[in-house]
């Protein structure tokens, strides 16, 4: 699957959320190209220099639909915080969205009204269009064009980024253990590791049913990196269900759920290895970083 097509893909995922797709009726301010893709900049810079087909283009890019009573947003690339990378491709039907971004120069703002059947037939590459969309629906691409590099130096780029990740990664693996020993030290944590790792501060403990394989626990937590920064909780929210043993969590919850009864409170002390490793998860959790949980066990079925 061609990089446009991975982009492209990732946020098609949202549209299942639509339920209601009308076709695009409000061309107010558009003009034609010759084949008859419809276009409106907002800024231009004549002197700009063009992308070539197989140039890498950095863009900011939203689409959306055109419903009823209101555009209905499906992807914005400023909601993900990272570049969006697209390959500009020779257009592969009449008012193919290529076609649009060729038009543009480095600094150019302009929208694109793209026909949704030959998109995701054609760009995407969906055997089917999705019987969500009415025929004849129509998408709204909003473009900024950031930059663009040609395909050898962003290949350039990417093996550069790659190699100062692994530098970083073999860092990161190598400071683990002596950040979570530090930590220890620090709070004064009397708990011994477990043969995995998993330090257990149990600090309060449980007098009810006991969390064993296979039955069901509701929990409230609070997920922390070891500075004490907040990426997730329950808080203000449902606590979290599932069935212990079931591998639906990450494995020091699993293993530090077998350790509480109904009613009693911990803290997990877990290293990457228990929990995301090597990969990290999302912005928020880097390649081989601790991670502290605060855990009360609500019920136990």
């Amino acid at each position: 699957m061609s990089m446009m097509k991975k982009n492209y893909f990732n946020a098609f995922m949202l549209v299942v959320l639509i339920t209601t797709i009308i076709s695009c009726s409000d061309n107010a301010g558009y003009k034609k190209t010759d084949s008859g893709l419809k276009y409106k900049f907002y800024t231009t810079n004549k002197d700009a220099k063009k992308p070539s087909i197989g140039d890498i283009l950095t863009v900011k890019m939203l689409y959306k639909l055109k419903l009823e009573d209101k555009d209905s947003l499906i992807y914005n690339s400023e909601d993900n915080n990272v570049e969006t990378k697209i390959k500009l491709d020779s257009s592969l039907y009449i008012g193919d969205i290529n076609e649009g971004l060729a038009l543009m120069g480095e600094g150019d703002s302009a929208s694109f009204i793209i026909n949704a059947d030959s998109f995701f037939t054609k760009n995407v590459g969906l055997q089917e269009v999705p019987e969500l969309f009415k025929k004849g629906a129509k998408l709204i691409f909003d473009v900024k064009l950031v930059s663009f590099q040609t395909k050898a130096d962003y290949e350039i780029e990417q093996k550069e980024k790659i190699e100062k990740l692994k530098v970083m990664m073999e860092e990161r693996k190598t400071k683990e253990p002596t950040e979570i020993l530090a930590y220890v030290k620090e709070k004064n944590i009397s708990a011994k590791p477990s043969k995995t790792g998993l330090y257990y501060i149990e600090t309060i403990k449980g007098t009810g049913a006991k969390a064993a394989a296979g039955k069901k626990v509701k929990v409230n937590y609070t997920g922390k990196l070891l500075d004490g920064t907040v990426f997730d909780t329950s808080e203000g929210k449902e606590p979290i269900e599932f069935t212990v043993g079931a591998q639906q969590l990450i494995p020091g919850w699993e293993e530090g759920i077998l350790k509480m009864n109904k009613g009693g409170k911990a803290t997990l002390l877990i290293p990457s290895e228990l929990a995301y490793g090597a990969n990290g998860a999302g912005n928020s959790i880097l390649p081989y970083t601790p991670l502290l949980f605060d855990l009360e066990l609500i019920d136990v079925q």
